[in-house]
C-alpha cells in the first residue's frame, strides 16, 4: 500500500515522504500519513498535499525534516501543528491530539493524544483514514467507516454535533461534495441544515469565513460549491443579501460568458467570483460584506469597483459614446471588475462595449512618449500632458495609426502648444 502511494508522488513531495518513511522504519517512530493523501490515493486521483500525524512532537519532526530537505517551518504551538514549505510542496506535520470545543464555533481546547484520538476529531469519515509508516506493508486504519463511504460516494460526519462544534465544516462539506462528485449522507445533510438554521455560522470570525471561501475558490469549479452554498442558505448566513436567488444566476452567468459569447472560463479568478457574488448588492451592503469577511485589499478593491461600474451603466449605454470616451470611463478599473460587469450587466450593448475595451481598446496607446514629444519641440508643462491625452484619443478613434502619423499629428498641433 505504501509503495503504491509512494509511486504516485514526485518531486519534493516524494522526497518528504521517503525521508519520513525512512525515519519511521529505522526508529519505530509512530508517524502516519493521514486524511486527504490516503483518501485521494484510494480514489485514484492526484495527491495535492501531504499530511502527517506523529504520536509525539509534530513541530520538532517538521524542523528535523527541514534540516534535511531545506525549507521553512511555521509552527502553531497552541495546536501542536506545523507546516513545512519545501520547494514546491507544502506539508502539514501535526501532533496527534484530542480536541474539546468549549462552545459552538470556538477554537478547540487541545491535549496530546493517540492516532485514534486524532482520527476521531476529524471532519468527515473519508478524511479519518491513516497509514502507519512504521510498517513495510501496513493496513489502512479506518476506525469510522471512511472506506465504505468512499465506495458509496458519501460525505458523513463523525458525530451529531460536528457542525455545531466547528461550523467551518459546513463549508468543507459542500466543497468536498462538489469536488468529489459525492452526496451528503442523509443524516449529515440534516445536521448541516440544522446548524445553518440555528445560526452557528454567525459564531465564526470574518477571518475563518474568508479562509473557507478562499479554499472554495481554489477548487477547479468553485461555482459549484458557491451555488450549493446559496441553495442551502449558507451564503445568506454570511449576509442576508447573498441569499437571493440571483446569487446562483450571477455565478452561472459569470462562467457562461453572457452576451459576449466568449470562453466562459477565460479570465475567471478568485476576484471575479467575489465580484459576481456582490454584483446585485447596494454599496452599503457591499461594505457590510467587506467588514463581515475581513476582506483583504484585493477583494475590497474589486467589490468597490464593481459597485462603481454599476453606477456608470447609463453612461456606458449612451448611443453617442466614442471609443476614447469608453476608455476614459473604464480605464481606471481592474480587469476583474470589468469582466464581472461585462458578464453580468443586463444590457447587451454595455457588455459588448466592455468586451471591446478589454479585448482591444485597453491595449491601444500612442507609440510616442513624453520624451519623444519634448524632442519634437513641445514645451514641458501642462501642454505636454494635454497633447499626450489628445494623442491617445486620436489613436483610440483611429485618426492616427502609425508612429509616423503620430509625429505628423503632434507637429501639426505644436503651434497651439506654444500659444
Amino acid at each position: 500500500m505504501l509503495d503504491a502511494l509512494e509511486s504516485g508522488l514526485s518531486g519534493d513531495n516524494l522526497s518528504v515522504f521517503r525521508c519520513l518513511r525512512d525515519r519511521a522504519l529505522k526508529q519505530s517512530h509512530p508517524i502516519y500519513v493521514v486524511g486527504g493523501p490516503v483518501r485521494d490515493f484510494l480514489l485514484g486521483v492526484p495527491i495535492r498535499d501531504l499530511d502527517f500525524v506523529v504520536e509525539g512532537d509534530g513541530p520538532e519532526l517538521a524542523r528535523w525534516l527541514a534540516e534535511r530537505l531545506g525549507g521553512e517551518v511555521r509552527v502553531h504551538p497552541r495546536f501542536g501543528t506545523s507546516t513545512l514549505v519545501s520547494g514546491s510542496c507544502r506539508v502539514d506535520v501535526v501532533t496527534a491530539r484530542k480536541e474539546v470545543y468549549p462552545k459552538p464555533g470556538a477554537l478547540p481546547q487541545v491535549t496530546p493524544g493517540t492516532i485514534s484520538d486524532d482520527l476521531a476529531r476529524r471532519d468527515f469519515a473519508i478524511n479519518a483514514l491513516a497509514l502507519p509508516l512504521t510498517e513495510k506493508r501496513p493496513e489502512i486504519m479506518d476506525l469510522h467507516g471512511g472506506i465504505d463511504d468512499l465506495r458509496q460516494g458519501v460525505i458523513r460526519i463523525l458525530h451529531p454535533k460536528s457542525f455545531e462544534d466547528d461550523p467551518t465544516r459546513i463549508f468543507r462539506a459542500i466543497r468536498y461534495e462538489q469536488r468529489l462528485g459525492f452526496d451528503l449522507e442523509p443524516d449529515t445533510l440534516d445536521f448541516l441544515n440544522a446548524a445553518v438554521a440555528q445560526g452557528h455560522i454567525a459564531s465564526l470570525t470574518g477571518d475563518r469565513i474568508r479562509h473557507e471561501l478562499e479554499k472554495i475558490l481554489d477548487e477547479d469549479h468553485p461555482e459549484l460549491s458557491l451555488n450549493k452554498a446559496a441553495v442551502l442558505g449558507i451564503l445568506e448566513k454570511i449576509h442576508p443579501a447573498l441569499g437571493e436567488k440571483e446569487a446562483v444566476d450571477r455565478l452561472d452567468a459569470l462562467v457562461a460568458g453572457t452576451h459576449t459569447g466568449d470562453d466562459g472560463q477565460k479570465g475567471i479568478t478568485h476576484l471575479t467570483y467575489i465580484g459576481a457574488l456582490v454584483y446585485s448588492l447596494s454599496e452599503i451592503q457591499a461594505e457590510e460584506i467587506i467588514h463581515r469577511i475581513s476582506a483583504p485589499g484585493a477583494w475590497s478593491r474589486v467589490i468597490r469597483e464593481v459597485m462603481s461600474l454599476k453606477s456608470r451603466e447609463d453612461a456606458l449605454a449612451r448611443d453617442d459614446i466614442s471609443s476614447s470616451q469608453l476608455a476614459d470611463i473604464v480605464g481606471g478599473y481592474s480587469a476583474e471588475a470589468v469582466l464581472v460587469f461585462a458578464r453580468l450587466t443586463k444590457l447587451p450593448i454595455v457588455s459588448e462595449r466592455l468586451a471591446l475595451y478589454s479585448e482591444r481598446l485597453r491595449h491601444i496607446g500612442p507609440a510616442l512618449t513624453g520624451n519623444d514629444l519634448l524632442e519634437l519641440g513641445v514645451l514641458e508643462g501642462p501642454e505636454l500632458g494635454r497633447l499626450l491625452r489628445q494623442l491617445r484619443e486620436a489613436k483610440l478613434e483611429g485618426t492616427v495609426s502609425t508612429e509616423e502619423d503620430e509625429r505628423r499629428w503632434v507637429q501639426e498641433r505644436m503651434p497651439k502648444a506654444h500659444e
